[in-house]
């Protein structure tokens, strides 16, 4: 038994070491300073989505090579703790506080639409989850112990806001 432990020791050590050998590395991609990053969504190989402060969004074709940094007007004081992306034209956005709103673009985040808006002071949108191309769900904060939750069927167009949830 000692010289299994021992084995593994030895194996988890070279892994360690290996792992450690400068064949892997942090890079960084793409930076603005001030702003704090809360959301990111990749929807293929090309094309990376983040969210954050002051009503940012980032957007990159390519990899992650470049990305194209840009505010939503009118948004600028918001931040988007959650965006879900289809593609390099289409993705959605949610902004968390009174009025807490979802934005969706068409276009690469020329325009964005409201597609909702909830101005309870003790609303707060967290997460954004999509099943598949069309159906999705927004989750809030618990309100009175009851689980927030909106629900789209027709790709974040509309929300409708699902039975109370009691935890």
């Amino acid at each position: 038994m000692r010289i299994v432990k021992l084995f593994i020791l030895i194996l988890f050590v070279q892994l360690a070491v290996a792992q450690n050998s400068g064949s892997n590395s942090i890079k960084i991609l793409s930076q603005k300073k001030g702003i704090s990053i809360r959301g990111l969504s990749v929807s293929d190989e090309n094309t990376i989505w983040a969210s954050g402060s002051s009503g940012t969004i980032a957007l990159s074709i390519n990899g992650g090579e470049q990305f194209e940094w840009m505010q939503v007007a009118g948004y600028e004081k918001r931040d988007f703790r959650a965006i879900h992306a289809w593609n390099n034209k289409e993705a959605i956005i949610a902004a968390v506080a009174a009025p807490a709103v979802i934005l969706k673009t068409k276009d690469g985040g020329m325009t964005w639409n409201k597609v909702y808006e909830n101005a309870d002071t003790s609303m707060f949108l967290d997460a954004i989850n999509f099943k598949d191309e069309n159906n999705g769900s927004v989750v809030g904060d618990p309100i009175n112990n009851i689980i927030f939750l909106l629900n789209t069927t027709d790709k974040g167009e509309h929300w409708q806001q699902a039975a109370p949830n009691y935890f």
